[in-house]
């Protein structure tokens, strides 16, 4: 009476949130089949390791790296800020940054250009870039 028993495996797909094995075939497929240059995450490589080994390749925004590593955006900014300390550390690479720049004046000298700003500081417009971020070699 007090009891809630499991749904049955054919309860499971009216579930909000639950993949049939079809869907989560065709997920993993997507995932594999990416004809672009991003690289492909490992199950050994952590969400940290893989956003560095995308911004090793091309320079890349808070937003892409948040859909190619499937996490939040506003995650990425803390793993980049991660990131960036121990690439400043290290002597043979070098972590950069293209600043925000705003669309409507092109103000780019933000103080902190890991944070993504809401609005430009000049000319009060919310239209502004992201940063873009990339490591270099020396």
């Amino acid at each position: 009476m007090g009891q809630d028993n499991p749904p049955s495996n054919a309860e499971s797909a009216h579930y909000s949130g639950s993949k049939t094995t079809a869907e989560s075939q065709s997920i993993t497929d997507s995932t594999i089949d990416r004809n672009d240059n991003t690289t492909i995450r490992t199950d050994a490589q952590t969400t940290r390791e893989h956003i560095r080994a995308e911004i090793q390749t091309t320079p890349q925004t808070a937003s892409e790296l948040a859909t190619i590593v499937n996490t939040a955006r506003s995650a990425v900014f803390g793993h980049i800020d991660h990131i960036a300390q121990s690439v400043n550390a290290s002597p043979d690479e070098q972590f950069l940054v293209a600043p925000p720049t705003c669309e409507r004046c092109g103000f780019d000298q933000f103080d902190d250009p890991l944070n993504n700003p809401s609005q430009c500081p000049d000319c009060r417009s919310e239209r502004l870039s992201e940063p873009e971020f990339i490591i270099k070699p020396l």
